[in-house]
């Protein structure tokens, strides 16, 4: 995540890029699933000029992991790297209603026009608990005829729907994740020049 200039009134993205990449109005590039959450998963901390820190929406495991970074592995050169858990945050969305985040430094507040990738980095990206498989959807149904329609079973066409676990074990076995072990999900920073 970083701080970038925030768009100049009549500045268009590319429509292309959009679902890759988002400027939000506190300055902030966010890359790839964040940016699709236009409700503000990702903020800039209130009050913060420097933007030092940012809020993200809370996460219990995420929360876990850092706070086990910081406790467990103090001394290892990797947290350089990595982005300080500072504490939670409860905040108020637009109607009202509560909202937990995490604040966490932001890495890259001392970098000019920084540029961000989001890559998952394993062979699966998602938790069992991510993906219990209620029942089926059909918007992941409309993404994955559009994206890997021969991986359709009949009865899913009938049905016209597909679980969250199917289209992401899908979604695994068809990009590089599996094969690499990793995926480019998204970037951030990058003007809507010629491509290179």
């Amino acid at each position: 995540l970083a701080q970038g200039p925030v768009p100049h009134k009549g500045h268009r993205e590319p429509p292309d890029r959009s679902q890759l990449y988002m400027a939000t109005s506190d300055g902030l590039l966010i890359a790839a699933g964040h940016a699709a959450n236009k409700a503000g998963s990702i903020r800039a901390a209130d009050g913060e000029a420097e933007c030092n820190t940012i809020l993200k929406a809370l996460d219990p495991n995420e929360r876990s992991i850092y706070c086990s970074l910081s406790a467990k592995y103090s001394n290892d050169p990797i947290l350089n790297y990595t982005a300080s858990y500072s504490g939670d945050v409860m905040t108020f969305d637009e109607f009202g209603c509560p909202c937990s985040f995490i604040r966490l430094s932001n890495l890259l507040r001392s970098f000019h026009k920084p540029k961000v990738l989001d890559v998952k980095l394993g062979v699966r990206t998602f938790l069992e608990s991510e993906s219990s498989s209620g029942p089926g959807r059909r918007d992941l149904y409309e993404r994955m005829a559009k994206l890997y329609p021969e991986e359709l079973t009949p009865r899913e066409h009938e049905r016209r729907a597909v679980t969250k676990r199917r289209f992401m074990m899908t979604r695994d076995r068809k990009s590089t994740i599996q094969a690499l072990g990793c995926r480019i999900e998204g970037v951030a920073g990058l003007s809507a020049g010629p491509a290179l």
